[in-house]
This record gives C-alpha cells, sequence and structure tokens, in this order.
C-alpha cells in the first residue's frame, strides 16, 4: 500500500487479512489482523490505524502489539506507584509479574475491553491448573526446599506445592489493581473508557460482588470491649498447675496469664480502640511512632490530637481521630518502656514492631461467637474500619467528603459500599415522612415482644 504499510494473507484461499505497518522512531513492525477477508475493507482498516498508530507514536506510546502492556506499566510506575507504599508497591509489582505481565502483554491497550477482562478472570482462576505453572512450581520447590520434601499441607499452612485457586478477596484487590493501571492509560488518553472489571459469576465468587462491608454494631463492640478488659485484667488462677511439657512428671507454676500475656492483651485492647476510633488501616496504624502524634490549637483556644500517617495505602494524610483516642493513647504509653519519638506505638515489650496480632483477634471473636459477619464472610481487624465509617455515616455530623478525607478513601468508594449506613443517617426524617402522625408503639411492642 505504501512503503511503510501492506496487507498480507496467510492462506490466499481463505482467512482474514492482516495488516503490517512500520510506525516513524519505532522498530520492528505492528502486526494485526484486520478482522475481514475483503480486500477494500482491509485495506481501508489498514490505513486507518496506520494514521491513528502514528499519532500515537508522536505522543511518545509503544504502539506495537507486543509489550505495549508493559510500556504503559512502566510509566504508571514512574507516575503512580512511586508515590504509594512499599507494601503497596510490593503488591502491584507481584501481582504484574505474576498474572498481568503475561496475559495481557501481547494485547494492545485499547482492545483491553469486558470481554478480554473476562477472559483474564477465567485465566487467573484456573492459574496453578495448568501444566506450566505447575512446573514452576515444582521448580520453585526445588529452589526453595533443595531435596528435602515439601511440609505436608493443612488447612492453615499453604506451601508452594499446595497452590489453590484465589479467594474472593483476592480477586476483588487485583481488580482493583488493574483498574488503576487501566485508569491511568484513560487519564493518558491511551484509552476512550475504562472498561467495567466484573468478577467471576459463578457460586464460588458470589459473595466478592454482593457482599457489603461487615462491621461491629454497638452493642457487639460492648460485648468486644468487655471481654477485652477481662482478659487484660486476668489473673493467674495458683490452684490450675502448667504442665511442663508431654513426658514431664512435674507440673511447676501457676496456668497463665503472666505479666506478658496481661501486656499483649493491653496492647491488643488499645489498638482495637485506637482504629474503631480513627478509620485507620491496620497497616497504617501498626506503622505510627510516637512522633506522628501532633497536637494542635484552634483559634478560639480548642486543643485537639491528630495523626501523620506518613507511609499509608493512599500516601500521606492527617487523621483526626474521636476524641477518646487521646486516652487510649495515654494509657498504652503509660505500659510501654520505649516512648521517644522514633518508637512505635503499638510494640512488643522490646520495643520492636508489632506485628498485626489477625490471629489472635480472629480467636477472640470466636470466643465470642461474633467471627462471622452477617453475609457469611470473616471478620478481621479491617471491620473495626467499616465501624468506624459506618458509626460516622450514621450519626451524620460529619460529611462524607470529611470521612473520606480522614480515612485515605473515595467518595465513590463510600457510596458504594456504605449505603446501608447513609440509610440509617437520615433514619429520623424518613420515619417521620412514611410514618406521619401514626402512634405505631403498640403494634411496635406486640410484634417485637
Amino acid at each position: 500500500m505504501n512503503d511503510r504499510l501492506a496487507i498480507v494473507k496467510r492462506d490466499e484461499r481463505q482467512g482474514s487479512y492482516y495488516y503490517r505497518a512500520r510506525i516513524d522512531g519505532q522498530k520492528g513492525y505492528v502486526f494485526r489482523t484486520t478482522k475481514t477477508s475483503d480486500r477494500a475493507k482491509a485495506e481501508e482498516f489498514a490505513r486507518e490505524q496506520f494514521y491513528e498508530l502514528q499519532s500515537l507514536a508522536k505522543s511518545g506510546i509503544v504502539v506495537h502489539s507486543k509489550g505495549e502492556f508493559e510500556k504503559v506499566y512502566e510509566d504508571f510506575t514512574r507516575d503512580v506507584l512511586i508515590h504509594k507504599s512499599e507494601s503497596r508497591t510490593t503488591q502491584f509489582d507481584g501481582t504484574y509479574r505474576r498474572y498481568f505481565l503475561p496475559f495481557f502483554q501481547q494485547k494492545p491497550i485499547r482492545e483491553i475491553d469486558e470481554h478480554v477482562i473476562d477472559t483474564y478472570f477465567t485465566f487467573r482462576v484456573n492459574y496453578y491448573a495448568t501444566e506450566e505453572a505447575k512446573q514452576r512450581q515444582e521448580v520453585a520447590l526445588k529452589r526453595k526446599r533443595g531435596r528435602k520434601p515439601a511440609a505436608k499441607a493443612t488447612k492453615r499452612r499453604s506451601t508452594l506445592g499446595n497452590l489453590k485457586r484465589p479467594s474472593a478477596a483476592t480477586l476483588k484487590i487485583e481488580r482493583g489493581l488493574l483498574k488503576e493501571i487501566l485508569s491511568y492509560a484513560a487519564r493518558r488518553k491511551l484509552i476512550t473508557r475504562i472498561p467495567d472489571i466484573s468478577l467471576p459469576r459463578s457460586q464460588e465468587y458470589k459473595n466478592a460482588r454482593t457482599s457489603r462491608r461487615d462491621h461491629f454494631t454497638r452493642s457487639e463492640m460492648k460485648t468486644l470491649l468487655n471481654h477485652l478488659k477481662a482478659l487484660v485484667t486476668e489473673q493467674p488462677d495458683p490452684n490450675e498447675r502448667k504442665n511442663n511439657g508431654r513426658f514431664s512428671t512435674e507440673q511447676k507454676g501457676a496456668r497463665k496469664p503472666h505479666a506478658l500475656h496481661r501486656y499483649q492483651r493491653q496492647v491488643l485492647r488499645e489498638l482495637v480502640l485506637v482504629l474503631a476510633n480513627t478509620g485507620l488501616r491496620i497497616g497504617e496504624a501498626l506503622k505510627l511512632t510516637w512522633d506522628d502524634l501532633k497536637r494542635k490549637k484552634t483559634r478560639t483556644g480548642f486543643e485537639y490530637l491528630y495523626l501523620q500517617v506518613r507511609d499509608g495505602k493512599t500516601g500521606a494524610r492527617e487523621v483526626v481521630p474521636k476524641a477518646d483516642t487521646v486516652k487510649y493513647l495515654a494509657r498504652l504509653k503509660a505500659i510501654c518502656a520505649h516512648t521517644t519519638g522514633k518508637d512505635y506505638i503499638f510494640q512488643n515489650r522490646d520495643g520492636s514492631p508489632l506485628k498485626e496480632p489477625g490471629v489472635t483477634f480472629k480467636k477472640v471473636l470466636r470466643d465470642l461467637d461474633m467471627l462471622m459477619g452477617p453475609d457469611g464472610n470473616p471478620r478481621s481487624l479491617y471491620s473495626l474500619r467499616h465501624t468506624y465509617v459506618t458509626n460516622e455515616l450514621e450519626l451524620g455530623q460529619v460529611t462524607i467528603h470529611d470521612i473520606a478525607s480522614n480515612c485515605g478513601t473515595s467518595i465513590t468508594y463510600i457510596e458504594r459500599h456504605y449505603s446501608h449506613a447513609k440509610v440509617h443517617s437520615k433514619a429520623q426524617e424518613l420515619a417521620e415522612k412514611a410514618f406521619g402522625n401514626t402512634d405505631v408503639s403498640e403494634d411496635m411492642a406486640s410484634l417485637f415482644g
């Protein structure tokens, strides 16, 4: 067609035409199908694509079908990912190298639509069932363990040889990562719209699409906090002796809890209270140091506390907690031996940073029969963040914008996941309009008596 554009057919008798283009300033050829066996239509399509590719190349975009997604991710890393926390960057890079790159690398960014994304999630769900993945697992097992056999798989332990289908939570995380990359491409005008990213529709993943965020009700929080307080004040029972080993004939000392256990329980209690009164993510809370606590006075002399989050999921921000948080942090500081500026607020007795006590917290919830939420999903420390957002929305004293800013999330996210709390924030107004002047107290007593 010209010195840089040609159409070709792999089989002269049947099949679609392909176009082969050489773009100014780029190495190699772009080779793609025209999706038609009609020569005139193929020529017209090839010319349109050629001029579009030339235009994209002038904007500095790699237009070869191979590596285009890779180029977009490189730019995303430079412009966006560099400002995110180390843990978030690690999460992006791991997901990208393991799943996104092998699947999307050969696909032009403009051709990633709903159908391609649906195909990706099919690939992702069955990833560890493929022969290629099994071979990689075998290589990784040998590299990690040498000649030693792999550990036996258990319900609570996942080894390289025990990889399974991804959970609904994992797919939701990957959906968010992919959406961030495509949103960046849309801002760069590499794509005209962001495709709708839907998770698999199988029964296995239904909760990933429909469930709302699990939180604790006020009565549940009261039960939880009373239980944690009782654990903190529990004393060892001298009448219950501890066993010093399976084959020991001696029984020495009183049964726990001892001083270390009580310290760990109090740290957990204060952590629960701080999370429920700030909306912090668990990772953000565990990275706080005493230097990150700031005090400030307004022009009228009102003094308040705010927390400097330096390495959050969405970058640095300042968080204004509920007033009682001052008391919880003061109690925590009174039992900590390391309280200089750079010491971690949530620390072990030796001053080292506390690791996420998620397993301990779930044991507490299991003892209280509160582990499962209303949608059948297990609760975790992250549920305390949802509790904070839900309570703030129901109180209706601050705007959604202020809540989103304080929590380091978007208004759209809160509106999508906390619509139930927004309804309760307007409960009195809605009830007055719905019930009018009708007295329903007697019927209410009969209904709930």
